[in-house]
């Protein structure tokens, strides 16, 4: 499998969320920090999805997708205590980004794997 890729993947989304936590939190936007993030983390899921699709089956593609979402979370849990989030934002960040990884990649292999011939 392509952990490399899921990993790279995964570095870039914490990385994305966490500016975009900060950039909330600055301009006074955190309502809208759950609907960026999760849009940051569908563009993120997919890309790698896409990118890894043609050399892998669906099991595979369901794993590095949510092998994304893994990686991702400590970088956001760390950015969620930087930004001074509560313990209840952090908990719903975490669960809210392997939720949504595991869900994204579970629907979207389905659609962006590579036919068997």
């Amino acid at each position: 499998m392509d952990w490399k890729t899921a990993a790279i993947g995964g570095v870039v989304l914490g990385l994305l969320v966490v500016v975009w936590q900060f950039v909330s939190a600055a301009a006074g936007l955190q309502m809208l920090f759950p609907l960026v993030a999760t849009a940051l983390e569908l563009a993120v899921q997919i890309g790698v999805l896409v990118r890894t699709r043609a050399q892998h089956a669906y099991v595979q593609q369901v794993a590095i997708g949510s092998g994304v979402a893994f990686v991702a979370t400590p970088f956001i849990l760390v950015g969620a205590v930087l930004v001074g989030a509560q313990p209840d934002e952090m908990a719903a960040g975490v669960f809210g980004t392997l939720f949504t990884g595991v869900f994204v990649a579970l629907i979207a292999s389905v659609f962006l794997r590579t036919k068997p011939a």
